[in-house]
């Protein structure tokens, strides 16, 4: 610029302080920064003072004043002379960029102000984010806990990648702090909504129940999990009082906050089983919330909660079905949800409209379907991952394969292009899902290598529901996924779905699949479905043994008839599901064999054997030996807080794999412990459920009492254990240690030295071999199920809790009460009113004339014993006689219509010892439903009675 003067530097070295200070306005930055250096080295009270006064003569309407004050600010830092006063000028300046190097100037002054974290809490509110960055850096030099609340106080303005990295290395920074003071239990005192809540979260349960009321509190008593029923209704009521609102909306909001998030947690669940127990009165009074709720929840477990509760709402299952069948998929979810239902009765009317969809659509889907309804759907084999083009790296972090909602890959092999870094093909289908490569748990290919690809194969073809991808997390990298191809390939390997160019997932994408069509998608839920439905198993295990023979759905209904009890099953129909059974494992080859489908079919072609001649079973068995590794499954029942099998049997010393799923609706877990420490451990778990770590430990006690534990599994999970079964034979208790429920919760696992012996001699066996429960508890269980009133005894000591009124009403279906007696308007009259029984009787007494109904037969109710003179012999109850003749109904099971017997055919007339109620009723029933149907009679079936309030409150047990 040869026409522009040249510039002429001021003088700097040895120059007054007046005037250097005057060169802070100077435009250029190297004259500025000079002059600094020079006031450095000048009397800090001498540079302060002109500073000052420099700084007070200026124009605040200067375009540069907001400059100006900052570096006499600056020049305040360097001479380390805080001035509370122009800081606050700063921090309040119009301009973002002095606000922001005000907030780096208080944290260097960190501790010359009491109240530095104040400064940074209010910037961390600002509008700008460079000032928001500049305030979580500056908290990560505060040794305090209370710095925390800075970044989170962040996350609730905009946010980019600065900031979040710088956030997450500050919390870092901070964690040995607030995590120390947690653990001395000393308090950490946040201001902020958002810091209480952060603070909540992780606070143990016991500390949270004590702390006091406050709306954040309220609001973490609603959705922690593992918070008992009581704090969640204290809080619901509180938070309905203080925003007007009536409770159940309160609990639908909280429920929709819930069901938004990634992964749905246990405390969904528990708030869900309120749901459905909710007055019905007030679901009845804002019943449009519920069908919207149902309608537009994103999980189906939720959705299911809302129409459960839409039933409840109107005490029947009509509207709630005509909603339904507007679509395959509420459709679905309405089946599906009939597990939850609390009201037995309502259950069984919703199990009566799904039996017909085994074969058939509804009318009104069909029409909605038109020639949609034959469609065949997604049925795959090989889900396949790929990355096409150069230069290409492919990391997974977990891939799901949903099938009738259960994820199948985990049973799959999983194979990749080639692997580097360790990241073997199998860790994308470990079941764990973290984005972060340190856990271990994520797939790699070579770097920069050309279309590399990774794929499952799942044993056999399934129908499909979706496809879950997991992607790593760690700063960009997960970028590398962009554009991947998702495939979907046949048994023959054909495509049957492709889908290209997919965004990387941030962190995990879904992609629908179309299942099995419509109606293979409804069939299959309707077999899932009806296997909760008490009263119906046999029909149930008939409809399903169909399918398995013909091959249509064969995996689905195999994996239903494992969850129908035993002692349900009709001998006539094992023959013919065992042979299909026998014929399709034979048809696999050795590496698939281990796939769901066959370890399904292997473990019910084993408990089928118990229904041959002892010989043809001991050889099925040997023979199922040698097509596959033995396998157990074990479930839980909904609502009734036990598992689905009270004894499982083993070969002492053999290694053993025991699929757990959890169908309930509330968390449990399986422990095995050494025999005669039950009680110990249950109370073990009990005393030490509210101790930190327990959650961690999945609330399984510390003793070395404890061979073999599982996860605790949250609603709908399932974990398969593999271990190896004890050396000495023996009857070992299996227990749910989730805090209250080792009571209700047990079963035996019987060792043995042979099980071919132990099948064929049963109870016999155990006695020849010294075998007997060292547990309390274990001794109420008999499966042989022949009832008697010893074995019963015990159980009335927990008579009084945990009795669900909709289950004893079931039950008193279901153990054909009803053909003989009447009660709450429902039954026949024929044998005594139940509700009219001695005042005086207990339930000890109730329960004696349930189990031993000939001890003591009322006088009107006596049986006659007919000999006949054609020489039959005739007995029953006589309803009326005249001169001539007598009326006798002889089996008010089958028929209450009499017999008419002449009373010249009558030989000889005795009066019968043995009571019309025939022994044995109750044998089809549990000790948990036995304890229901005494309740319900002995509450004279009132839902108000007593025996169904807790804490002087109505309640359900639906466990």
């Amino acid at each position: 610029y040869r026409d522009r003067a040249v510039d002429v530097p001021p003088q700097i070295a040895g120059a007054p302080v007046s005037e250097l200070v005057t060169l802070l306005g100077h435009p250029g930055d190297r004259i500025r920064y000079r002059a600094k250096i020079e006031l450095r080295a000048r009397p800090s009270a001498e540079v302060i003072a002109a500073a000052d006064k420099w700084l007070s003569a200026l124009d605040p309407s200067d375009a540069e004043y907001e400059h100006h004050r900052l570096e006499v600010l600056w020049l305040h830092q360097y001479h380390n002379i805080p001035s509370r006063s122009l800081l606050e000028a700063v921090l309040a300046s119009p301009d973002f960029r002095a606000r922001a190097a005000a907030v780096r100037v208080a944290s260097h002054w960190r501790d010359q102000f009491d109240d530095t974290l104040s400064i940074l809490k209010r910037a961390a509110t600002d509008e700008h984010p460079r000032v928001r960055l500049e305030a979580i850096r500056a908290a990560s030099f505060l040794p305090i806990a209370e710095a925390v609340e800075v970044p989170l106080i962040t996350t609730e303005l905009a946010s980019d990648e600065y900031i979040e990295y710088t956030r997450n290395e500050t919390m870092r920074a901070l964690e040995p702090y607030w995590r120390s003071a947690l653990e001395r239990g000393e308090p950490i005192a946040v201001t902020s909504e958002v810091g209480m809540r952060w603070l909540l979260q992780r606070v143990r349960v016991d500390e949270l129940v004590k702390m006091p009321r406050s709306g954040a509190v309220y609001q973490e008593l609603l959705t922690r999990d593992d918070v008992a029923e009581n704090y969640r209704r204290e809080a619901i009521e509180a938070m309905a009082n203080a925003n007007d609102l009536p409770p159940l909306l309160v609990l639908l909001e909280a429920l929709k906050r819930l069901d938004a998030q990634a992964a749905l947690r246990s405390s969904a669940f528990d708030l869900g089983r309120l749901l459905a127990n909710w007055n019905r009165a007030e679901l009845q009074a804002h019943r449009d919330k519920l069908s919207e709720f149902a309608a537009n929840a994103a999980s189906p477990a939720t959705r299911q909660f809302g129409f459960v509760a839409l039933m409840m709402a109107d005490g029947n299952t009509q509207a709630t079905w005509e909603l339904a069948c507007k679509s395959v998929s509420s459709l679905k979810d309405v089946i599906a949800s009939v597990a939850m239902i609390p009201d037995f009765v309502l259950q069984e009317e919703l199990a009566a409209r799904i039996e017909p969809l085994f074969e058939d659509l509804p009318g009104q889907l069909k029409q909605q379907l038109g020639d949609r309804q034959d469609a065949k759907g997604t049925y795959g084999r090989y889900v396949r991952i790929e990355l096409p083009g150069r230069r290409r790296t492919l990391t997974l972090a977990e891939v799901e394969v949903m099938s009738d909602g259960r994820n199948i890959a985990r049973g799959g092999t999983a194979t990749q292009s080639a692997t580097s870094h360790g990241g073997v093909a199998e860790r994308a289908i470990d079941g764990r899902t973290s984005g972060s490569y340190s856990s271990g748990t994520q797939t790699h290919t070579p770097e920069n290598s050309r279309d590399p690809w990774w794929e499952v194969d799942l044993g056999d073809e399934y129908p499909l529901d979706a496809i879950r991808v997991f992607n790593r997390t760690e700063g960009g990298l997960g970028r590398r996924l962009d554009g991947f191809t998702l495939s979907v390939l046949d048994g023959s390997r054909a495509p049957v779905f492709t889908r290209e160019s997919i965004p990387a997932p941030a962190p995990s994408t879904e992609i629908q699949l179309e299942a099995g069509g419509p109606q293979g998608t409804i069939r299959r839920a309707a077999m899932e479905a009806m296997v909760y439905v008490r009263g119906r198993e046999a029909a149930t295990f008939a409809r399903l043994a169909k399918y398995v023979v013909d091959n249509r759905d064969r995996s689905t209904a195999v994996r239903a008839l494992l969850k129908v009890p035993q002692r349900e099953w009709p001998v006539d129909q094992a023959d013919g599901v065992l042979a299909s059974l026998l014929e399709f494992l034979k048809s696999l080859p050795a590496d698939a064999r281990r796939t769901p489908a066959a370890t399904d079919a292997l473990q019910l072609a084993e408990a089928l054997t118990s229904t041959l001649p002892n010989d043809q079973a001991r050889a099925t068995r040997r023979l199922l030996r040698e097509l596959g590794v033995r396998h157990l499954r074990l479930g839980t029942v909904p609502h009734r807080m036990v598992y689905d099998q009270e004894q499982l049997v083993v070969e002492a010393g053999k290694q053993v794999e025991l699929q757990f799923e959890n169908a309930d609706i509330m968390p449990h877990n399986f422990v095995i412990t050494i025999p005669g420490a039950m009680e110990e451990v249950g109370l073990l778990a009990e005393a030490t459920g509210q101790q930190p770590g327990a959650l961690q430990r999945h609330f399984v006690p510390q003793t070395d009492k404890i061979l073999v534990s599982s996860e605790l599994l949250q609603p709908r999970e399932s974990q398969t254990l593999v271990f190896n079964a004890p050396q000495q034979p023996g009857i070992y208790p299996y227990v749910c240690t989730y805090p209250g429920h080792w009571r209700r919760m047990f079963g035996k696992l019987i060792v043995v030295e042979d099980l071919d012996d132990f099948v064929e001699q049963g109870d016999a066996y155990l006695t020849a071999k010294g075998l007997a429960p060292a547990d309390e508890y274990l001794k109420m269980i008999r499966p042989a199920r022949a009832w008697q009133l010893a074995d019963l005894q015990p159980a009335l000591d927990e008579f009084a809790h945990g009795r669900s009124y909709s289950a004893g009403k079931r039950m008193f279906q279901v153990a054909t009460c009803v053909s003989c007696h009447r009660l709450n308007r429902e039954g026949n009259e024929f044998g005594p009113d139940l509700s009219k029984y001695d005042p005086k009787w207990q339930p000890a007494q109730l329960l004696k004339h349930m189990v031993e109904p000939s001890a003591e037969i009322n006088k009107d109710y006596q049986t006659q014993t007919f000999e006949l003179t054609s020489g039959q012999v005739v007995t029953g109850l006589v309803v009326s006689s005249d001169a001539t003749s007598l009326k006798v109904v002889e089996n008010p099971l089958a028929s209450v219509e009499p017999r008419t017997i002449a009373r010249q055919d009558v030989d000889s007339q005795a009066v019968s010892t043995k009571s019309l109620m025939p022994e044995g009723l109750l044998d089809r029933l549990t000790r948990e439903e036995i304890m229901d149907l005494l309740a319900y009679i002995y509450s004279r079936a009132d839902q108000q009675h007593e025996i169904y309030q807790e804490d002087g409150h109505a309640h359900h047990h639906h466990h």
